[in-house]
């Protein structure tokens, strides 16, 4: 799943969002009608700002572990 960065009550995180709504601009993210169009802009359909969606979904921020074990 794509993650954008999206800054929300002052705090900047990163959160995974559906790969059908990958494209994120200026706050917005899109709903992409054509599946061949995945990662693309251009023919999208704006929907509601990634705040929203993020709030309106419970979605929770990736934790950025910053001293993992490779």
């Amino acid at each position: 799943m794509p993650i954008i960065k999206v800054m929300i009550d002052g705090q900047e995180n990163n959160y995974k969002i559906p790969s059908k709504i990958a494209c994120a601009k200026d706050d917005m993210i899109a709903v992409f009608e054509a599946s061949s169009k995945q990662y693309e802009c251009c023919d999208c359909e704006w929907t509601m700002s990634a705040k929203d969606y993020i709030r309106k979904n419970n979605i929770q921020p990736e934790i950025e572990e910053e001293n993992s074990m490779n």
